[in-house]
């Protein structure tokens, strides 16, 4: 079982953003990306898509301390 994951940040000047990665083995698309922007309290889609692949890296030796690793809810991408 692949967890989904997620990217969130905020640029200068504008409203949060996040990207969430869903693995989606039974579907015609194996990956989504889904990209929210945080609006009126909720977050709404604002783009998606389809992707056959997903990696994910850092340069041998990266310090990763000062990043929070969380577990993305699996419930409902839009809270």
């Amino acid at each position: 079982m692949t967890l989904p994951f997620s990217l969130e940040w905020t640029p200068a000047g504008g409203r949060p953003r996040k990207l969430v990665f869903e693995h989606q083995p039974e579907e015609a698309c194996p990956w989504a990306r889904v990209e929210y922007e945080y609006r009126a309290g909720t977050w709404r889609i604002v783009g998606c898509e389809c992707l056959e692949t997903v990696s994910l890296s850092s340069p041998e030796g990266t310090d990763l301390a000062g990043f929070s690793i969380e577990p993305t809810p699996t419930e409902d991408a839009n809270e």
